[in-house]
């Protein structure tokens, strides 16, 4: 019998003519993407989505981080606008993003 592997899938949402809305990640991408369409207003938008697969959710979550920092996804506005463009290092944003990732990955392991 196999060991169950956890995995961490950083997915990006791209729209009809490639332009990248929204990254995260989550521990099963597809069942983010059902969520999105409950409550993201951009859902529609959504024509294409990449999906990264992570062993460890620290390397997961450098990649967000990164993915975020530098490629300024539309709908990660209140992380791009709020804590990048309006002057907060990226030492800061990585900190914050890092609590936002814990308290969103503590609510799914709860929730399993």
């Amino acid at each position: 019998m196999s060991e169950y592997v956890k995995q961490y899938d950083l997915y990006r949402h791209f729209d009809k003519d490639d332009n990248l809305l929204y990254v995260g990640i989550s521990i099963s991408a597809l069942q983010r993407l059902s969520q999105h369409k409950d409550v993201s207003g951009w859902y529609h938008e959504i024509s294409k989505i990449t999906i990264e697969k992570f062993s460890s959710l620290d390397d997961a979550r450098k990649a967000e981080k990164h993915a975020i920092w530098n490629e300024l996804p539309k709908y990660n506005m209140q992380l791009n606008d709020d804590l990048g463009r309006l002057g907060h290092s990226e030492e800061e944003v990585n900190e914050i993003i890092d609590q936002l990732i814990d308290k969103a990955m503590n609510k799914k392991d709860n929730h399993e």
